[in-house]
Formats: structure tokens, C-alpha cells, sequence
């Protein structure tokens, strides 16, 4: 049963609630000062519901009603008005005949209300739209309240699924190496080929359950925000690199001094580490060049630039999904394909952007911020 909720001298909810089937089935909006004429219930409470304005709202079988009582006046006549003409007795034709008296006559009208002025049904439309933006608001705060319970949710529940198959893969990962040492003479080389691959199965197993895990865990608390000196965070970055960075002969260039910022330092530091090392890993060129700088703003835009293979166009969206690689698997040296989608969900639970700009064989900038734009923050606030 639908809620009425009434105000004023309206009908009684129960002849409000018989009524809407009979509006469904009218124009979105009905106006009239003859309700009863159109929907003979409503002549049992004429005294309430004569006139009417009916405008459709957001959800099926919800509207704003305005009613009007029957409105009882008088029509004054010059002379008799149930006798305005006579009939010839000759030849039955009607005649208008002088009236012997101008007694006035009055005759009491029924069965209509007040007719709605042009003002006053604008003013109810300008409530209907008001309350149709109030309830898709509503609605949009109820689907985004359900989307981030699903998501803390899927995240809860990949954080534990991911941990609880840790233990039973290393089991498999250790058994099988037991296996092949103890019985390694007594195995075929088929043999050992298989157990091999369990083993090789199985440790890409376990890198793709700790990059989920690392997924799940980018989103699961509230971001430790701090002043953070962003060349600090960088050279540490760097740090961990350097080896790869020697090995591959890689030029990493900051033009200019990175500024300190309210940001998350670990996440921040996952996401400058993944896209410094994309920049060296999907790279063919013999002078590899990685370029880590910022742009002016409120916030500052943030980009790593490097000049490797590049991303088409089709696949800008295809690279932030998690486990999704573009290439065959052991190419570019293997890897899970989630690091992009981890570091992008670094950046969003910081209030960021991120997002990328290439071109096949002309290398590739990801930009991201790590708060949201000052009109965001209003928006949302």
C-alpha cells in the first residue's frame, strides 16, 4: 500500500489511494475544476475534492496533488430563467417572447470549484520539479550508498579469500619441490616436466593472490593523509629501483624540485614505483628515458612520461583493469597486470585522478593527482 500523506482540507487517504489507478491512466498532468464529472468517486467529497491538479513525480504511482472544495455560487437572471421562451400553439415553433416581469432571478450552481489561475499552476509545477530533484538525489545518495557498502564488501571479502589461500598454495608450491628432490631418479623426464609446472602454476598463483591482496588493501582504510615531501618520497622510490635502473641503463630526469603535499606517502610511493617501472619495463628503445615532474594547480597535476611502446587509444581503459594485460603473458617480463589498477586505486582513495596520455611506438604519460579539485571538494562536501 502506498503512503498518502495529506495537508490541509485534503479528501481522505483512502479515496487518494483509490484514485491512482485512475491517474495512471491520464496525462502526466491533469487540471480541472470538475473532478467529479471525470471520476464520479470523487462526488462523495465534493465538499474537498471538486477541482484538482495531478503531476506525476519520479517513481510509478507517485503524485503531487492540489485539491479544491466544490464551489456552491449564485447566478442572478432577469426574469424566470426555467421560462426564457414560449411555444407557438399553432405550429409548435419556439418564440422569445417579452417578459412580463424583471423580478431577478437567482440559481444556485453546483458541481465545479474555483478555476485554477495560470499562477497558480505554475507554482505547483515549480514544486513538482523541486520535489522530483529532491527525490533523484535521494535516489543517487541510496545507490551510492549500496555501491560503496558492495565495494567494502568485495574488498573484505577478496582480502580474505586472497589470505586464506596463501597457506594451501605454498603447501602445493613445497610439496611438489619435496617431491622432485626425494624422488628425483626415480622420476621420468615427463615427470619432472610436470612438477615443474605446478610449480611455475603455482607461483604465478601466489603473485597474482599478493596483488590482489595489495588491491584490497589500497582501499580498505581511510588514507593516512601527512605533509609529505614528494622529493623525499621520490629518491626512496628511486632507491628501490636502482638496480633495475642500472640494469637496463635507464635515464630517470625530475626537472624540477617536487613540492610538499597532503598525501598518503605509502600508497603514493606504490604509485610512483609502478609507473617509473612500467616506464622501464614496456620499453624497447636502446636509451630508455623515464621524466618525473608536475604541473601547476589546485591540486598539482603529477606525471611520470617515459618513451616506451605506448598505449593505443582502444586500450587506454583496458590497462587499469585489474589482471588484464595486453600482452602474451611471459612478454615484457611476465608480470600480474595489476599494478596499474593498484596504483589507480591508491590515487582515487586520496580523493585523486589518474589517467594517461600515448600513443603506440611514442611512449606514454600518466598524469594523477592526489586530492580532488577544488570544485570536486565543494560538490561533495
Amino acid at each position: 500500500q502506498r503512503a498518502v500523506t495529506r495537508a490541509g482540507s485534503a479528501p481522505p487517504a483512502a479515496m487518494i489511494e483509490a484514485m491512482i489507478p485512475w491517474l495512471d491512466a491520464q496525462d502526466a498532468s491533469l487540471v480541472t475544476d470538475r473532478l467529479p464529472l471525470a471520476y464520479g468517486p470523487a462526488a462523495e467529497h465534493a465538499d474537498r475534492a471538486t477541482g484538482l491538479v495531478a503531476m506525476r513525480l519520479l517513481e510509478p504511482g507517485e503524485y503531487l496533488l492540489g485539491f479544491r472544495p466544490e464551489w456552491v455560487h449564485e447566478v442572478s437572471w432577469a426574469g424566470d430563467p426555467r421560462k426564457p421562451v414560449e411555444i407557438d400553439a399553432t405550429n409548435g415553433e419556439a418564440r422569445l417572447t417579452a417578459r412580463g416581469s424583471f423580478e431577478v432571478w437567482k440559481q444556485a450552481v453546483r458541481g465545479t470549484a474555483r478555476p485554477w489561475r495560470a499562477d497558480e499552476r505554475e507554482a505547483l509545477v515549480d514544486l513538482q520539479r523541486e520535489v522530483v530533484a529532491l527525490q533523484q538525489a535521494e535516489k543517487l545518495r541510496q545507490l551510492t550508498t549500496r555501491l560503496e557498502r558492495t565495494n567494502t564488501e568485495l574488498e573484505a571479502f577478496a582480502f580474505t579469500a586472497s589470505h586464506d589461500l596463501r597457506e594451501p598454495l605454498r603447501g602445493i608450491r613445497n610439496f611438489s619441490q619435496f617431491l622432485r628432490d626425494s624422488a628425483a631418479e626415480r622420476l621420468a623426464p615427463q615427470e619432472h616436466a610436470w612438477l615443474d609446472t605446478i610449480m611455475k602454476l603455482s607461483l604465478r598463483m601466489s603473485g597474482q593472490i599478493e596483488a590482489l591482496l595489495d588491491y584490497a588493501r589500497a582501499g580498505q582504510q581511510a588514507a593516512a593523509l601527512q605533509p609529505t615531501d614528494l622529493n623525499q618520497l621520490l629518491r626512496a622510490v628511486l632507491e628501490s629501483l636502482s638496480a633495475r635502473i642500472a640494469e637496463t641503463g635507464t635515464r630517470v630526469q625530475v626537472p624540477r624540485p617536487l613540492p610538499t603535499v597532503s598525501c598518503d606517502p605509502v600508497g603514493t610511493s606504490a604509485v610512483f614505483e609502478n609507473l617509473i617501472a612500467n616506464g622501464i619495463k614496456y620499453n624497447d628503445q636502446a636509451e630508455k628515458r623515464v621524466e618525473v615532474g608536475y604541473l601547476d594547480g589546485t591540486p598539482p597535476t603529477f606525471f611520470v612520461r617515459d618513451n616506451g611502446i605506448g598505449i593505443s587509444e582502444a586500450h587506454r581503459d583496458a590497462v587499469f583493469m585489474i589482471f588484464r594485460r595486453l600482452h602474451a603473458r611471459e612478454a615484457y617480463g611476465g608480470g600480474t597486470g595489476a599494478g596499474l589498477s593498484i596504483a589507480r586505486k591508491h590515487v582515487e582513495h586520496q580523493g585523486g585522478k589518474m589517467w594517461l596520455e600515448s600513443a603506440p611506438g611514442q611512449g606514454s604519460t600518466f598524469y594523477f593527482t592526489l586530492a580532488p579539485a577544488a570544485g570536486e571538494a565543494e560538490s561533495d562536501a
